[in-house]
């Protein structure tokens, strides 16, 4: 139990970062536990990025594995306002394929021209690539650009989608009339789901991601009542797999431009969620490795033993950075608006 942050104030976000063996890890355990213990009622949704076996901690938890039957991320959500999932996934697909200019204009013009011709979008993801291919190819640009613009376009495809574990995660559902998968039913209903994404390459975690965080972006309204209750949660642990800064600091780079636009494409997203009454836990041992929207959008943090840089990125007082270097197990300096507060977290015994 927190104590000093009320569960609704978790719609504000909330950090937990410090290094490893310090109580981070057993802290998030604890308050999801006492979470759902409290309020039944809230969607807690577990990305698992690094931990095998996860699941132990949460037995309330509906687990999906990838790659199973079950895990699935269809690649776009046949949503019946059409254009807002072709906007948003344009946008993911050319922030995980580093493509600076041309990207979402291209991958937004296919999906409109498959959904125009036949109300639906390509069944498989391989299918929709080659329908980008084919809507380049009709371009009545100079030969010699058509082509380096198309051989760039293949490569970074190839060499992110066509894995056989990933296509058959992203392939649309069949036989589904909605085309959500079972966990985000789950999840939407109020119920706990733990993701684990443990056996995914990096580029694959940050893809699949991407992707859940805007099918969540699609699929969750507003709420129009304005309760400002906490009716969804969502934890990452090393989230810097999925919203790391990039180690390649050239700005023409395809890793700078990813990040780049990772950033830019959920500043926005987080931002909103209050008022859809979601929540984020952002946890991770390196705070420096992660994007500003990850520390940004989160008005309260609990600080754990940090090292350096880590330590000196939420407070300017010496004295606060020297703590924060020393801190002994299972203390933590909590930074909620403009308060500051020392907490020694409780025993671990659930």
């Amino acid at each position: 139990d927190l104590g000093l942050i009320e569960i609704d104030n978790l719609t504000t976000h909330l950090n937990i970062f410090g290094k490893a063996g310090t109580g981070k890890s057993t802290l998030i355990k604890m308050l999801l536990n006492d979470l759902h213990n409290k309020r039944p009622d809230v969607g807690i949704l577990i990305l698992n990025l690094a931990k095998p076996y996860l699941e132990d901690d949460y037995p309330m938890a509906h687990v999906y594995k990838f790659p199973s039957e079950k895990f699935r991320v269809p690649y776009i959500i046949p949503f019946d306002r059409a254009m807002i999932s072709i906007k948003e996934t344009s946008n993911v697909f050319a922030a995980c394929l580093g493509l600076k200019h041309m990207g979402p204009g291209i991958f937004s013009e296919t999906f409109q021209i498959c959904y125009s011709k036949y109300k639906r979008f390509p069944k498989e993801v391989k299918a929709f690539f080659s329908c980008v291919d084919e809507c380049m190819k009709a371009k009545s640009w100079e030969p010699e650009y058509k082509q380096h613009i198309r051989t760039a376009f293949k490569r970074r495809i190839s060499e992110m989608f066509y894995r056989p574990d990933l296509e058959t995660t992203l392939n649309l559902l069949e036989g589904e009339s909605s085309g959500i998968p079972e966990w985000f039913i789950k999840w939407k209903d109020g119920e706990t789901v733990l993701l684990d994404l443990t056996k995914c390459l990096e580029d694959e975690q940050h893809l699949i991601g991407m992707l859940i965080l805007n099918m969540i972006e699609i699929l969750i309204s507003i709420d129009k009542e304005k309760t400002n209750k906490l009716k969804y949660l969502i934890s990452m642990d090393e989230a810097h797999r999925i919203l790391g800064k990039s180690s390649d600091k050239h700005p023409e780079s395809p890793e700078f431009i990813m990040k780049n636009r990772t950033n830019a494409h959920f500043s926005r997203n987080f931002n909103e969620w209050r008022a859809k009454g979601i929540g984020i836990i952002t946890a991770d041992q390196h705070p420096h490795l992660l994007l500003d929207v990850a520390i940004d959008s989160a008005r309260n943090k609990i600080l754990f033993q940090l090292g350096y840089p880590g330590n000196q990125i939420f407070t300017g007082n010496m004295r606060e950075r020297e703590m924060l270097l020393t801190l002994w197990e299972r203390y933590a300096l909590v930074i909620t608006n403009a308060e500051r507060y020392l907490m020694k977290t409780a025993d671990d015994n659930i």
